[in-house]
């Protein structure tokens, strides 16, 4: 079974350094996308495929989603694979256009709502690692608002 659905994606991450007095200060972004995709049920496993145009191309996106885990395996312009598992460190990488950049994430969180036998939101919440210990944390919701 497999349904056109719209997708919307709603990121925020969050770090926090020191400014040039020594003061703690805290930066967030938040991104907010929508996309028009599919949904797909196999082997007990949720898949949502879906393309967005960013200022380096297209990028499509695939999530698959299990009782344990889920993974984000984007392709095109930006390319990159994350593996979500609450209680795990698992190694990621983000190709772009200015190089490989290594990741190490540490999941958190990880929720999925359903509605009636299907997908409505997904939630991560993890923290991204790289280089001498830099840090970021991050929520991504993943939501299926409707079908197309």
């Amino acid at each position: 079974m497999t349904r056109k659905v719209r997708i919307e994606t709603a990121g925020v991450q969050t770090w926090a350094g020191r400014d040039e007095a020594g003061e703690i200060i805290e930066e967030k972004e938040e991104t907010i996308t929508t996309a028009e995709g599919t949904w797909s049920v196999q082997n007990g496993r949720d898949f949502l495929l879906y393309d967005e145009e960013t200022q380096d191309g297209t990028v499509r996106t695939m999530i698959k989603l299990s009782p344990e885990k889920m993974e984000v395996i984007r392709s095109g312009a930006v390319r990159s694979r994350l593996e979500l598992e609450p209680g795990r460190i698992c190694e990621a990488w983000y190709n772009l256009p200015a190089g490989r950049l290594a990741l190490k994430i540490h999941t958190t969180g990880l929720e999925a709502v359903r509605e009636n036998g299907c997908l409505r939101m997904v939630c991560a919440e993890y923290r991204l690692i790289w280089g001498d210990g830099m840090e970021v944390s991050c929520r991504l919701e993943v939501r299926v608002l409707s079908e197309a």
